[in-house]
């Protein structure tokens, strides 16, 4: 019954309720395992530190309380989600050896233009250009070409119809014809391959 709170328990026993065996491919819970998890999912899997203030604060029912209080008590870890595991195994580690050669470092500048970098983004869903006047057209934007200026961290984003070499082309002239009023000469372009690479952008 899902209404039956824990009675006083032994460790073992405890430690016997909370067990998870695996019989093939899916996983079998115990009673109150499954009433962990219930709630874990119920709330969006938040971590076992979380369910545990809830539980302090007396925002969850009484019995997933006393599973928790006992847990704690007892040292004993909560059943695995394999859903947060999956999550938790997409992250690549922040802390890895690397080839010093192989590493690419951003160049550190001192005055606006000296490196920009530049990066483009497609759209799955064409976008209408903003018109107040005038009729209206059928070209639609489907990617952009954005420019960052390492040194005031200022950011361009220049609309595209088309993702070609000379739609590119068109968003260098126009970044830095923006530039040039403020005195800026962009020196150097910091990209990727694609359409950077093209013979005609280069």
């Amino acid at each position: 019954m899902r209404e039956r709170i824990f009675k006083d328990k032994d460790p073992e026993t405890m430690l016997q309720d909370m067990h998870i065996t695996v019989e093939e491919d899916s996983p079998t819970y115990s009673q109150d395992s499954q009433e962990y998890m219930h709630w874990h999912y119920k709330l969006n899997h938040p971590t076992h530190t979380v369910m545990t203030k809830m539980a302090k604060q007396n925002m969850l029912p009484r019995r997933i309380t006393k599973i928790l209080s006992d847990m704690e008590k007892l040292h004993i870890k909560p059943p695995m989600c394999n859903d947060c595991c999956g999550a938790k195994a997409t992250r690549r580690p922040w802390r890895s050896k690397g080839s010093k050669h192989k590493q690419s470092h951003i160049k550190r500048t001192s005055h606006p233009g000296e490196v920009v970098s530049a990066d483009q983004l497609e759209s799955s869903i064409p976008g209408f250009f903003g018109q107040i006047t005038g009729r209206l057209t059928k070209q639609r934007i489907v990617d952009s070409t954005i420019f960052v200026d390492h040194a005031s961290d200022l950011s361009y984003v220049y609309h595209q119809t088309s993702m070609t070499s000379e739609e590119t082309l068109k968003s260098k002239i126009a970044f830095e014809r923006f530039a040039l009023p403020y005195g800026v000469h962009i020196k150097h372009y910091h990209a990727d391959n694609g359409w950077f690479k093209d013979t005609l952008f280069t």
